[in-house]
């Protein structure tokens, strides 16, 4: 089971030819969507989860959420690379051939090629040197 916590911040100023979903760490003025999760809902709700999930379903279900937690505390990498200190392990292909290294990245700034480059092997190489390069502790 997969608990996601959705949570997206749009430019509202973006014009008719702009994405409008910006990445966190942009430096356009944001707002937070009004259907993004709210951090203390979420939190109750992942507590009740675990409550019940620990009681009665360890060992028959597996919540990647715990999981991950569990494998950073025994210093494992994650299955998923939200909770991994480097991203870049769950790689996107799009419809048009781009290729991106992360599937909560996939934004044109970063874009390192597309399938058409495969040729050469330049966007594997490209995909690869930039998830190598973004460490989540910076």
């Amino acid at each position: 089971m997969q608990l996601i916590s959705i949570v997206e911040q749009v430019n509202p100023e973006a014009g008719s030819a702009e994405l409008s979903i910006l990445l966190s760490d942009s430096d356009k003025k944001v707002k937070v969507t009004d259907w993004s999760v709210d951090p203390l809902d979420y939190g109750d709700f992942l507590i009740r989860i675990f409550d019940e999930w620990v009681r009665k379903d360890v060992g028959d279900y597996f919540v990647v959420t715990f999981d991950c937690v569990l494998a950073n505390w025994m210093r494992v990498p994650p299955a998923l690379c939200t909770a991994a200190e480097i991203c870049g392990h769950a790689g996107v292909v799009e419809y048009n051939g781009d290729l991106y290294s992360c599937d909560h990245y996939v934004f044109p700034e970063y874009k390192p090629g597309n399938t058409n480059e495969l040729v050469n092997n330049r966007a594997v190489s490209n995909v690869r040197k930039w998830a190598a390069s973004q460490p989540k502790h910076k």
